[in-house]
């Protein structure tokens, strides 16, 4: 199994922007936006030269099948965030692998030692994954979203797993790692601050 975190170049707008627009993602994110392909070419654009977030267009055997980003927290040395979606339905029982694959990388290959994300509370499936992963939710937001879809609003659910608490719960998948292109503001030392 090949998973490839490639660069993202702008001629990925339009894929990216159809992706993250589609209900099933959408309605597991805080934001909703509608972007000409220009601003989305600009976003692409400032993101790319950015010295605390980076991401990539996940590939399984080259083909494009979703996002992944990270960014720098200001919670502490070595912290990083992180999100992920797969945007080719068709792809969706990779999304695991995906999740493994990123985490065997951040915490085997660089130097981070915390990893922290927040989920919506309606994404059970996400929020399950991640317990089972050795994810902990260390506490939720208050601030009230407002899904099109749900009859309520949801909250954000905080979550982190330490590298110890991932080595010592995915012992039987650390080898298994994604091939990553670089940025060149993507090093060691621009994770550690």
């Amino acid at each position: 199994m090949v998973i490839n975190f490639v660069k993202i170049k702008i001629s990925d707008s339009k894929k990216i922007y159809k992706w993250r627009t589609k209900s099933r993602i959408e309605n597991f994110m805080k934001t909703r936006f509608r972007n000409t392909d220009n601003q989305q070419k600009k976003w692409i654009s400032a993101s790319n030269k950015k010295k605390n977030f980076w991401h990539w267009i996940v590939c399984f055997k080259n083909i494009k099948i979703g996002y992944i980003s990270i960014f720098k927290t200001q919670t502490g040395k070595g912290n990083l965030s992180w999100g992920f979606y797969i945007g080719e339905e068709k792809y969706l029982a990779y999304s695991g692998i995906i999740s493994i694959t990123f985490h065997n990388y951040m915490f085997l290959k660089t130097d981070t030692k915390k990893i922290v994300a927040t989920v919506l509370s309606h994404n059970k499936n996400v929020l399950n994954s991640r317990k089972v992963q050795g994810y902990k939710i260390i506490g939720k937001t208050n601030e009230k979203i407002f899904i099109p879809e749900k009859n309520k609003p949801v909250h954000r659910k905080n979550i982190e797993i330490t590298k110890e608490i991932w080595i010592k719960k995915n012992k039987k998948t650390l080898e298994i790692l994604p091939n990553v292109q670089k940025y060149k503001s993507f090093n060691k030392e621009s994770l550690i601050y």
